[in-house]
């Protein structure tokens, strides 16, 4: 297993992290969305299920056949694994740095070792729905495969035809975006919400658009690229062979090299009132908001959830993002709008990839 591999910088400074363990993290380490401790390091999950108690590595009661699925959600960083019910609660959970192969692509065959390994620490093999996995780029959902990952490295790969073969269990694939969107809408801030943006802003840049009960698809799949829509047009080289791309300046890795600082640090600063710190912030912050006043007049669609790990940024990104809606935008076009963080920005890709299970069920 991968038990040398630390914690991303990422992960460790946008997550409040106060302290970070070397190897495989759980969740509960850090009590992620909704959860929080009770007496002998068991854990209960009173925001869906109160009945619901589960030792990490033990068995779970209180569950029947099939009302369990796993989520997977791979980023361009690190690979989040949960254990989730119908109702949208996480009872274990484990998160680590994504492992890449020797060509500098995402390994694959680490992803489908990590989750046999998560699921044989469950002890539940035989009440599993299946497993669910959220991957970015474009996919085709219906083979199975993800056709282009830039941030993965993948072209053509055959993600649940493998997966199913390893693991011998039922496997889904969803865009990243979309599955984020699924698990706001099912269980998060979009819950009301009959039409919304859902933006994921991690390693890279993805968003999704909900409307009337439907995600909107094109040619290319429900997954809308925004990451890669030019914000500067004589802006820096992005992988995916443009120029100025939003991920270039927004996402994680780029907040991250725009100050030479690991992400923690550079959120401690601002937090602290370091001018330099709340300024990278803002600057993202405000290209974010151009690339939102662009979404608003191309879809025509006020509610706009924001996730992703980077969002944790909260204020320090978002509100510049929020002013520039504000001076850029025509509130005759669209006299509505909401812009808001999601409720789960961490966890709700691996809910809504699980989620995929509970769906054709009545």
């Amino acid at each position: 297993m991968a038990e040398h591999y630390g914690i991303g910088s990422v992960w460790k400074g946008l997550y409040g992290l106060e302290e970070v363990k070397k190897g495989r993290m759980r969740w509960e380490e850090w009590l992620p969305d909704g959860l929080h401790p009770t007496e002998r390091g068991s854990l209960s999950y009173g925001r869906r299920s109160p009945a619901l108690f589960v030792n990490i590595g033990g068995a779970v009661m209180s569950t029947g056949r099939n009302e369990l699925a796993i989520g997977a959600d791979i980023g361009g960083t690190n690979l989040k694994l949960g254990l989730v019910t119908r109702e949208g609660t996480i009872l274990g959970s484990l998160s680590l740095p994504l492992a890449r192969n020797s060509e500098g692509g995402a390994d694959l065959a680490f992803i489908a070792e990590e989750i046999s390994y998560f699921i044989q620490q469950q002890n539940l093999n035989a009440e599993l729905a299946g497993v669910g996995v959220a991957s970015p780029g474009v996919i085709d959902k219906e083979r199975g495969v993800v056709i282009h990952a830039v941030n993965l490295g993948w072209s053509n790969v055959r993600m649940v035809e493998y997966l199913q073969r390893q693991l011998q269990l039922p496997v889904r694939l969803e865009s990243d975006a979309v599955a984020g969107a699924i698990g706001e809408k099912k269980y998060g801030a979009a819950m009301e919400m009959d039409s919304f943006l859902y933006i994921c802003i991690g390693t890279g840049v993805g968003a999704s658009l909900f409307l009337d009960g439907h995600f909107y698809e094109g040619d290319s799949g429900a997954a809308i690229d925004m990451g890669h829509m030019c914000v500067i047009h004589n802006g820096f080289p992005c992988k995916c062979g443009n120029y100025g791309c939003l991920e270039k300046y927004v996402s994680g890795s780029a907040i991250t090299a725009r100050a030479q600082l690991d992400a923690r640090m550079i959120f401690q600063a601002a937090e602290s009132g370091d001018e330099f710190a709340c300024k990278v912030f803002e600057e993202a912050g405000q290209l974010l908001g151009i690339a939102l006043v662009n979404a608003l007049h191309l879809f025509g669609v006020g509610n706009i959830v924001i996730g992703g790990g980077v969002s944790q940024a909260d204020a320090y990104l978002l509100e510049p993002a929020r002013q520039m809606v504000r001076d850029r935008f025509s509130r005759h076009t669209l006299p509505h709008i909401r812009i808001e963080r999601a409720a789960y920005p961490i966890t709700s890709g691996v809910v809504g990839a699980a989620a995929s299970f509970f769906e054709d069920e009545t």
